[in-house]
């Protein structure tokens, strides 16, 4: 409309007819960006008094799309207060998702706890409180696929089977606990674990074979003092076989062990032997 063509009493109603068509026009634009949910668009400018209720809702939706974001980030403590009907919907929605995370956390804490009991037996003997077998080979095997060079002792209790046979299995039990208990004198990262019965396996890094040798007769020293206690009516003693990895081993957990226990037998015949003579 050309307002200058009207005539000049019709000018003022002119004017604001272009005025009332421009500010429509402008509701026209936020109301369809708003409904396809494209709330940064450009807003009417101030002078814009019909558009004011529909600014009004989109700053609402603004608000309500930061609070939407902040739930979603874990803040269940957002409420809407200022849209009606909705606002209630809302904030039933909140506290069902607070009470879901709640108990979704207290899930995943039984799940943990669960996981770290499943360990507990999984990874330790029973009895002793050890490392077991299955942790054991699980060590051994990955220090080896890492090219760890470390020593391993295999070590075998000696007449552990006479003492259960004669004295009944808690005494054989003392008898292991006795051991299981000087063996943990190795120092540093060392692994003892318990591989069953009256054997044990100790995976030390950083300590050679020599050095691991005169430690386990120490060891075996302070193991055959227990025999002398006047409640000990029988023989307690360990043998012992010690090889340690090449950087970058070639030869296979099982050929290692087989060395360490080679040499374990040989050392409890010479001290029968010893014993004899």
């Amino acid at each position: 409309m050309n307002v200058d063509e009207l005539p000049e009493s019709f000018q003022d109603l002119g004017l604001g007819l272009v005025y009332y068509c421009e500010c429509v026009n402008e509701m026209r634009t936020l109301a369809a960006e708003m409904s396809k949910g494209n709330l940064d668009c450009k807003l009417p400018p101030p002078d814009n008094e019909m558009a004011a209720q529909l600014k009004s809702l989109h700053a609402s939706l603004r608000h309500l799309s930061w609070q939407a974001r902040e739930v979603a980030r874990g803040d269940y403590k957002q409420r809407v207060d200022f849209m009606g009907e909705f606002s209630e919907s809302f904030n039933t929605m909140i506290a069902q998702l607070r009470r879901h995370h709640e108990s979704l956390i207290e899930e995943i804490k039984e799940v943990k706890d669960q996981n770290e009991e499943l360990t507990g037996v999984a990874y330790f003997d029973a009895l002793t409180g050890l490392f077991n077998r299955a942790y054991g080979m699980h060590t051994l095997q990955e220090w080896l696929a890492n090219g760890r060079s470390f020593t391993i002792c295999f070590i075998d209790m000696d007449n552990l089977k006479y003492v259960n046979d004669k004295y009944g299995h808690n005494e054989g039990d003392r008898y292991i606990l006795a051991v299981a208990k000087a063996l943990q004198s190795f120092p540093g990262d060392t692994v003892v674990c318990r591989l069953g019965g009256d054997e044990f396996m100790i995976l030390a890094p950083g300590i050679d074979e020599a050095t691991a040798e005169k430690m386990l007769n120490d060891i075996r020293n302070k193991v055959i003092q227990v025999s002398d206690a006047p409640d000990i009516p029988y023989y307690t003693s360990l043998s012992y076989g010690v090889i340690m990895t090449k950087p970058k081993e070639t030869r296979e957990a099982s050929e290692l062990l087989s060395i360490a226990d080679a040499k374990m037998y040989e050392f409890k015949r010479n001290a029968k032997m010893e014993r004899k003579n």
